[in-house]
């Protein structure tokens, strides 16, 4: 990081604007090449003033984004994060199919609940 750093004022690094612009060219093209072959880019952002933008942005051009939370081991350990996604998927299915109505209403309460808390997690 040190060699992109123009230089220290209060205690404050500024960065190198030319060598900025240079590398953010080059991951456009890098970028580019990658949606050109096929492949798919992660828009990232939970910051409260660009997730409208990011949501946009990744629909409009068919790509996948996360605008909320960030789930620590969504790239490291996903098959964990793939077996809860499983559950939420079949505890949604139960509820869609009425199944929940024949269960007591305090278990059926906290599988609602578990499928609110798992859906804003994943």
């Amino acid at each position: 990081m040190k060699n992109y750093i123009f230089t220290k004022r209060n205690g404050i690094h500024i960065i190198d604007l030319e060598q900025t612009v240079s590398m953010l060219d080059r991951a456009c093209d890098f970028i580019q090449q990658i949606v050109a072959e096929g492949g798919k880019i992660l828009f990232v952002s939970t910051k409260k003033q660009a997730q409208d933008i990011i949501e946009e942005e990744a629909k409009r051009c068919d790509m996948y984004y996360v605008n909320q939370r960030w789930i620590g081991g969504v790239l490291t350990n996903f098959a964990t994060i793939q077996a809860r996604i499983d559950h939420l998927v079949r505890l949604e299915d139960r509820q869609a199919r009425g199944d929940f109505n024949r269960l007591p209403k305090k278990e059926a309460l906290k599988l609602g609940e578990e499928i609110l808390r798992l859906n804003r997690q994943v």
